[in-house]
């Protein structure tokens, strides 16, 4: 924190300052209230005071019109004595017109404009006078510790910046020690922040949930490739082959068939080595395809789903502005009407409002005609306010809505895509399980090798004995035996999916739990920093962490009092007074406590304290010019 510099307003002279073409504001360093009528300058004192140690006005704004109508050539000036720590300080600021008379001109041109500074009656140049400006407030923070409204005007990151860095954020540390939940979670994280370990978690969640996808699917393929096997006894399949084969062998003795046997056998060996690797190919590519189209129409429903919501909310939000467009244009008559004057008759005083004519003493008539031009004006002034604020709203609805239809058509062009990804991969896994493959020309000729083969040992057989029953019988024993081998191979693959799920499962557990306690700690995290800021104030209350749907929490800053969000639905006493709590702990925070000024006080039943010198300028119809009363 700062060393803390107390400063008081002793007196202001302002001269041909937008309004006020001369005024002397004296409250001697006191808490004071100034009265006027609307247009009077009040809002000219708080706007000469900010353009003095700012160059901006009250409102943080660079390009607002500082000269005097009638008196646009004068010098423009703002001189103030100010109480700096005990000590008086003079400061001056002034706005020439700079002339420049051209070769062979008659006249001088306007063609710019020159700001003198000085300190205590000495002249300095900009860098000079903003350095030792500096010294006692800096520019970056005047309006914080000088206006009840600058702080809730920021951005809301720029507002949680300012409040984070009062106490600063929670450690990782405190917030688990402070939440007995989150036990466990620091030897989770090892040398990995949160928001690094939830990535992590993320991406290993979606691989987890991808292979338990696939699982199922798998098991099931298998279990139906198993059909067939639960007649089948291993022993009597392999006895009876052994029977039939000596059988075979004794009837085939000397039938010279030997070669030809050997040379079928390993023909039929390589066309189902071949055979096999073309089914594996195939399937893998099928699976990789059934795989991606999956993807693509997960994205389709996704951003059906997106597109559907971005466009009701874009009707929703153009509904809301036709409505405000609708509120403006009635305004704007009615203001038309308000607006329109009033003729004046002799003798008579025609009221503002109604029109009718009355008849009024003579020494009466022209206050009563004033009195009736004052509502009349502050009834414009009402209309014209809330024309404005249609206006605006109406333009902000409009504004979401087409943000909204942008985001609606973005997502409208992400479903085309996945549509035609997903038409493309259908296309494609129809071809690919019906195209030709590179082995089917080799199985096809091994085949036919076997298939000669066969005929040739046929026609040697029938010289002998008729073998087919025997042949038959075999192939029938082998045909079982095979099956039972590969229900093996299946049941051991079948065990590891099974164990595969098991693990997964397990896994798909513990990340859960461990994103459950990520999210417990942004709420514990959200808690601990937002109990830690409002601590530090008497009525402004903060809401730094939002929570949501999802369980986790997003930033934010948003002013509450009461419960009550500020800006929407609190009313303006609550609202000044929210911000004078706010100006007393940015200046304690700050190191400067600077004068306050409030603008349209008379909303406030009771000020709160500030912990300085505050202005409060209040509208008063029946003050005369400025009046100025000091506590």
């Amino acid at each position: 924190m700062n060393k803390r510099a107390t400063i008081k307003l002793l007196a202001m002279a302002v001269s041909n300052f937008k309004g006020l073409r001369s005024h002397t504001f004296r409250p001697d360093g006191r808490s004071a209230e100034v009265r006027g009528d609307n247009a009077a300058g009040k809002t000219s004192l708080h706007d000469a005071w900010c353009w003095l140690w700012t160059g901006k006005d009250s409102t943080g704004r660079v390009d607002f019109s500082i000269k005097t109508i009638g008196a646009e050539s004068a010098d423009h000036i703002v001189d103030a004595e100010v109480d700096i720590d005990g000590s008086v300080v003079r400061l001056s600021r002034t706005l020439r017109e700079k002339w420049t008379k051209k070769r062979g001109a008659a006249a001088s041109d306007l063609t710019g404009h020159t700001t003198e500074y000085a300190i205590d009656g000495v002249p300095m140049q900009e860098k000079e006078w903003l350095a030792r400006l500096a010294e006692y407030a800096p520019a970056t923070t005047w309006r914080l510790v000088s206006s009840p409204t600058a702080f809730a005007a920021l951005h809301w990151q720029e507002r949680r910046a300012i409040l984070t860095g009062l106490c600063g954020d929670a450690s990782d540390a405190e917030v688990m020690a402070s939440t007995p939940d989150l036990a466990g979670l620091m030897e989770i994280l090892g040398k990995r922040t949160p928001d690094e370990h939830r990535r992590v978690i993320t991406a290993r969640r979606k691989e987890a949930k991808q292979l338990l996808d696939q699982i199922p699917p798998r098991l099931d393929e298998l279990a139906r490739s198993m059909a067939g096997v639960d007649g089948l006894n291993r022993a009597a399949l392999t006895s009876r082959a052994a029977e039939v084969a000596e059988q075979l062998a004794d009837a085939k003795a000397g039938a010279g068939d030997g070669e030809l046997r050997r040379d079928r056998a390993a023909g039929e060996a390589k066309r189902c080595d071949l055979a096999a690797r073309r089914k594996a190919e195939r399937d893998d590519a099928l699976r990789s395809l059934r795989s991606r189209l999956s993807d693509a129409q997960s994205a389709m429903s996704t951003a059906q789903r997106r597109a559907q919501e971005s466009e009701r909310l874009a009707s929703e939000c153009e509904g809301n502005a036709l409505r405000f467009d609708a509120d403006a244009t009635r305004l704007r008559e009615e203001f038309r009407r308000a607006a329109t004057p009033v003729a004046h008759i002799d003798g008579l005083c025609q009221c503002a409002a109604c029109g009718d004519a009355h008849t009024l003493a003579p020494e009466r008539l022209a206050e009563v005609r004033a009195d009736a031009n004052v509502n009349r004006a502050a009834r414009l002034a009402v209309i014209n306010a809330r024309g404005r604020e249609a206006k605006e709203k109406a333009a902000g609805h409009r504004e979401w809505a087409q943000r909204a239809a942008g985001e609606a058509a973005g997502h409208q062009n992400a479903l085309a895509a996945a549509t035609r990804d997903a038409r493309t991969l259908t296309d494609q896994i129809a071809t690919a399980a019906g195209e030709a493959h590179p082995l089917d020309d080799q199985i096809a000729e091994l085949a036919a090798t076997v298939a000669r083969l066969d005929e040739q040992i046929r026609l040697l057989e029938e010289g002998v004995v008729d073998i087919k029953p025997l042949l038959a019988e075999q192939a029938t024993a082998n045909a079982g035996l095979a099956k039972l081998d590969a229900a093996l191979v299946t049941s051991a693959r079948m065990a590891e999916l099974a164990a595969e799920q098991k693990k997964l499962g397990a896994e798909w557990e513990r990340l859960e739990r461990e994103l459950w306690l990520l999210d417990r700690f942004a709420q514990a995290q959200a808690e601990v920093t937002e109990a830690r800021v409002n601590k530090m104030f008497s009525m402004a209350r903060f809401r730094l962490f939002r929570p949501q749907i999802n369980g986790g929490v997003e930033q934010c800053s948003d002013i509450l009092v009461d419960g009550v969000p500020y800006g929407s639905g609190l009313n303006r006493g609550a609202e000044i007074n929210c911000g004078l709590d706010i100006v007393r702990v940015l200046g304690q925070h700050l190191g400067v406590m600077a004068p306050v000024f409030v603008d349209n006080a008379e909303a406030v039943v009771e000020l709160l304290d500030s912990g300085t010198q505050t202005i409060r300028l209040v509208v008063d119809g029946a003050a005369k010019g400025l009046e100025v009363t000091c506590d």
